[in-house]
């Protein structure tokens, strides 16, 4: 679902770009865009986000991971909301909406190649592929199998949970 909506946001602002350029102004192109990106993001980014990161994160660390996830994205958006005006007088309109088109299309290779598949699979085999993944190696002594949460403690986590992750360490 995070990667149908990843594309369908791509394919948003690549019509809100179309629709800005200096040709006849594209109003129904314009709006088309605007709901299409409102209701991809609605049904995925916006939702999913704070749903993946607090899936992947043990009970141990669960608060603190949320609170630098969130924080995280209170200065994207920020930084998104103090960029947009300089970037459409700097470029245009319709590159700027271009130039997020790209962005979302980066996110789309990024959710394809990193984010895990959460669909009907247990915590355990969740974070065990996370940390099997291309960004990490997991430690053998640590490394369960992924498919039963018994070894987890009352925490909710491991000890090789937490010694695997830089930040909660």
């Amino acid at each position: 679902m995070l990667l149908c909506g990843s594309v369908l946001c791509a394919v948003a602002m690549a019509m809100l770009g179309a629709a800005f350029t200096p040709t006849p102004a594209l109003a129904s192109l314009a709006v088309a865009g605007l709901v299409l990106f409102v209701g991809a993001w609605s049904a995925s980014f916006g939702p999913l986000g704070w749903l993946l990161a607090s899936e992947l994160f043990p009970d141990g660390t669960r608060g603190r991971a949320m609170t630098i996830v969130s924080t995280i994205n209170w200065i994207a958006n920020l930084v998104v909301s103090l960029t947009f005006l300089t970037l459409a007088d700097a470029l245009g309109q319709a590159n700027a909406f271009f130039l997020y088109a790209g962005v979302s299309a980066v996110a789309v290779a990024v959710v394809a190649m990193y984010v895990p598949e959460t669909q009907g699979r247990s915590l355990g085999a969740i974070r065990s592929s996370v940390r099997e993944g291309p960004c990490c190696t997991p430690d053998k002594d640590h490394a369960d199998s992924g498919d039963e949460d018994d070894e987890y403690d009352a925490e909710g986590g491991s000890d090789g949970d937490r010694s695997m992750n830089p930040l909660f360490a």
